[in-house]
């Protein structure tokens, strides 16, 4: 099982706690980004300022139920923190 988050952000040494029902899975450092780019609503244009930041790590055994799941952000540090995409999947074995 594996988590997948892209996000961008405007925080200066920030962290992201990301809990998996209840249960504390990751801590992401967040690079510093700036807000420009979020207004325009794409990084990817030229000149934006914005600083994507991709984050991929595996979820502890037993992290996901049957059924639904809830997974929570938490920022713990820093101004704010937005994200495009989240992806859950089963790593190939």
């Amino acid at each position: 099982e594996g988590l997948a988050v892209d996000l961008q952000s405007e925080v200066a040494d920030g962290r992201l706690d990301v809990a998996v029902n209840g249960r504390d899975v990751q801590s992401v450092e967040l690079a510093k980004g700036a807000t420009r780019g979020s207004r325009e609503g794409d990084a990817t244009l030229p000149g934006s300022t914005l600083l994507r930041s991709y984050h991929e790590f595996t979820l502890p055994t037993g992290a996901l139920a049957a059924g639904e799941n809830v997974v929570e952000f938490t920022l713990a540090e820093g101004g704010w923190v937005a994200w495009d995409a989240l992806g859950l999947y089963e790593r190939a074995r």
